[in-house]
């Protein structure tokens, strides 16, 4: 069965295809887009992977030197690392520097 298509269901039909080709080609490039998107974080956090491991097998001697000092520390009971230096600072200063800072403010 053969039917004919009148003026304005052809153009109607065209325009349907048209519109179909124009989704398929969108989506194709969505698609696109999202792969190279992906590969190149993929790829980023591969090379950050890489420098991760390379700093750490550049300071492989120097994390050594320092789990032994530190086990010989914990051996002989030494202290040196387990003394903290008194950081309280008094309340005057923090007055002063409250006070200087609104002055200053103030002024401006």
């Amino acid at each position: 069965m053969n039917i004919m298509l009148t003026g304005s269901s052809q153009c109607c039909t065209e325009f349907f295809l048209i519109k179909e080709l124009i989704v398929k080609k969108m989506l194709i490039e969505g698609l696109k887009l999202m792969i190279v998107g992906m590969a190149s974080v993929m790829l980023f956090l591969l090379l950050l992977i890489v420098c991760v491991e390379l700093i750490k097998f550049l300071t492989r001697n120097f994390r050594m030197m320092q789990e032994q000092s530190l086990l010989l520390n914990r051996k002989t009971g030494s202290n040196k690392y387990k003394d903290v230096p008194n950081l309280e600072v008094p309340v005057e200063v923090f007055a002063a520097a409250i006070a200087y800072y609104e002055l200053d403010n103030n002024n401006t």
